[in-house]
């Protein structure tokens, strides 16, 4: 399965727990810490997996926000292979002083958005300025681009928290702690290597059909000339070239996962 992020700008934090809880077992999926320095997680509680099988996330440069965490905490969780190019790297979550979930009327004088905090993936890791970085490289439109937080006029720095893999629940009140803990302390997501164990090869085949493929070739050297527009380009000859590349990697990785369960060599 190949889950496409590109130019995905992102949406609530709920919505990329619901994301990712579609690949995932129960486990902290995402955490804020807020201008006091409070951290609370999100977690998925359910653990009602709907694909586990070989997964390929494809993001670029303009994938932000919310589906940075999908990336990077299924990344993290050896869940899935990320593929594309660095993601935009915005690790920052607003809130806007219109309460769009009560109806509420919006002021003739305005509304505005504030900067509460940072979020991170559950290795403790944060994408803001660095984005998610992909296990393998696929250039596309936007890859030569001068795009994502960095390039913002006064952006947050970069910074971690302590990883989350092994969640005591600690955020959670006392009086719900225990509770919580027995419906859900059961069923973790654990660490895989499932997947990522193939990296070394997918690369390698990767890099291999992407240095012999005349049109992919072709296609690098438009993008790196100064006067490309990326705006009206969607797709390069008859194909997109980057899924393209990413559909090869998911017959590798799912092939290789096929002849390891059989127990072939």
């Amino acid at each position: 399965l190949i889950l496409d992020l590109r130019s995905n700008t992102g949406g609530l934090l709920p919505q990329a727990v619901e994301v990712a809880s579609l690949f995932m077992s129960k486990g902290i999926v995402v955490s804020i810490k807020d201008c006091s320095g409070n951290i609370q997680h999100l977690r998925n509680t359910e653990g009602k997996t709907t694909f586990d099988g070989p997964l390929i996330i494809l993001v670029n440069k303009a994938s932000a926000s919310a589906s940075e965490i999908v990336a990077g905490t299924l990344q993290d969780y050896g869940r899935a292979i990320v593929v594309g190019e660095e993601t935009f790297g915005k690790g920052s979550f607003q809130t806007f002083s219109l309460d769009a979930a009560k109806n509420a009327k919006i002021n003739a004088a305005g509304e505005f958005k504030v900067t509460r905090g940072r979020y991170y993936t559950v290795s403790g890791k944060s994408p803001q300025l660095v984005g998610v970085q992909t296990d393998i490289n696929i250039p596309g439109i936007l890859s030569e681009l001068d795009i994502g937080e960095k390039f913002s006029k006064y952006p947050l720095e970069n910074d971690e928290i302590a990883p989350n893999f092994d969640d005591d629940l600690s955020d959670v009140p006392m009086i719900h702690r225990k509770r919580l803990s027995l419906l859900y302390k059961h069923n973790l997501q654990q660490k895989m290597t499932n997947f990522t164990q193939y990296l070394d090869i997918l690369k390698k085949n990767s890099n291999t059909r992407l240095e012999n493929n005349k049109n992919y070739q072709s296609f690098l050297t438009e993008i790196k000339n100064k006067n490309f527009e990326a705006k009206p380009v969607e797709l390069f000859g008859l194909n997109d070239l980057q899924m393209q590349e990413a559909l090869n990697v998911a017959k590798d990785l799912s092939y290789l996962t096929e002849i390891n369960d059989k127990g072939f060599e």
